[in-house]
């Protein structure tokens, strides 16, 4: 976005955002009580040897603000070639992305909260690209399509990631009855999918 608009400052302009519900003032004005918050490095920096614009570049923004707001943001990109360029590097269609931002988001409240998400039918499910799901996967509304979503996600910003070793590790104590509450099949690990 940086370097379509050749400003870092691009969020500030009402113009690249839809027209309606979408709230641009008091978005940024949601912006400016996470920047004046901030205890961050880069943040006490910029306020120190810049006065203008108030508000930091938009790859420093990014750092200091929730999932939540950047989820809203991508959702109300008035021109979908942005939100397809952006979908884009992740290898996916802009309503997948989409999707799965707002996903996260959802499912990152649940995790911060400490709310229960292992078995838990999900409110907000990830999209799935048609054709993209393994075989291992039984319900698009529980923990395993998050699962894949992160793990798609992952590999495409770093394939070496530990992720899904982790993962694996991690479920590898788990019954099939809790793999299958999950909405994982039995043998979900012998999908290649999930890096055998």
């Amino acid at each position: 976005m940086c370097a379509k608009y050749a400003t870092p400052f691009w969020y500030q302009d009402e113009s690249i955002f839809k027209r309606g519900k979408f709230r641009h003032k008091e978005f940024l004005c949601q912006c400016e009580r996470q920047f004046e918050k901030s205890k961050e490095l880069f943040t006490r920096h910029y306020k120190n040897n810049y006065d203008t614009p108030h508000l930091p570049p938009g790859w420093m923004l990014i750092e200091i603000t929730t999932l939540g707001t950047w989820s809203r943001l991508y959702q109300e990109l008035a021109d979908h070639r942005d939100k397809q360029e952006i979908a884009a590097r992740f290898g996916l269609p802009k309503v997948i992305m989409e999707s799965w931002i707002h996903s996260l988001s959802y499912v990152r409240n649940i995790c911060a909260h400490h709310g229960r998400l292992w078995n838990r039918v999900l409110g907000v499910s990830p999209k799935q690209m048609r054709g993209a799901s393994p075989n291992s996967l039984t319900a698009e509304d529980r923990f395993s399509a998050v699962a894949y979503m992160i793990h798609h996600l992952l590999m495409t910003i770093n394939n070496e990631n530990k992720w899904i070793h982790d993962f694996r590790t991690l479920a590898s104590g788990f019954g099939d009855q809790r793999h299958f509450n999950m909405g994982f099949k039995s043998d979900w690990q012998a999908d290649p999918f999930w890096g055998l």
